[in-house]
């Protein structure tokens, strides 16, 4: 596994332990793998598999999800 994937698992774990975006194994394995390219997408991915969309999902959760992803993104772009 390379930085940029553990990097990635450590964060689908912290969202799952801090926030209960708790992903199914495959694609957990898939995102680990193969991330959105910002974190929009990332956060938008992650919204759309726990069954939300950006206009349903509450605002502050979606703050605190992105704020979680954007900190680990913005060390790689």
């Amino acid at each position: 596994m390379n930085p940029i994937e553990k990097e990635v698992e450590k964060l689908l774990d912290q969202v799952c332990v801090d926030l209960g975006f708790c992903l199914p194994p495959n694609v957990k394995s898939r995102l680990i793998k193969f991330p959105p390219k910002t974190s929009e997408k990332f956060t938008k991915t992650l919204i759309e598999v726990e069954g939300f969309t950006i206009e349903t999902i509450d605002k502050s959760l979606y703050k605190q999800l992105f704020d979680k992803i954007d900190s680990v993104y913005s060390k790689y772009t």
